[in-house]
């Protein structure tokens, strides 16, 4: 290859990357004025991220329908075995 074809294929290889460059650039969420409409991006409350809240929401409402269940056990009296008996039981 010829030093002439070597600067033509290095000068077409740097103005791809420059075009390459311009187009990607920098996003708009990385200007000033897309950072000062979002200073914290991944919270989604003072001290949670969304992953974080989803992740208490589920806990919560999994614990609530099992207490739930629970209550209802007990006001239907399936909780344990009736003490009215004159005999002892294990329970």
């Amino acid at each position: 290859m010829s030093i002439r074809r070597t600067n033509r294929v290095l000068g077409v290889v740097g103005a791809a990357g420059v075009v390459a460059t311009l187009l990607g650039g920098c996003s708009s969420a990385d200007s000033a004025q897309g950072i000062r409409d979002n200073l914290t991006p991944e919270l989604q409350t003072m001290t949670d991220r969304n992953v974080d809240v989803r992740n208490r929401t589920s806990i919560t409402f999994d614990e609530n329908i099992r207490r739930f269940w629970e209550d209802m056990n007990r006001a239907a009296l399936f909780d344990r075995p009736s003490m009215l008996s004159k005999y002892p039981t294990p329970y």
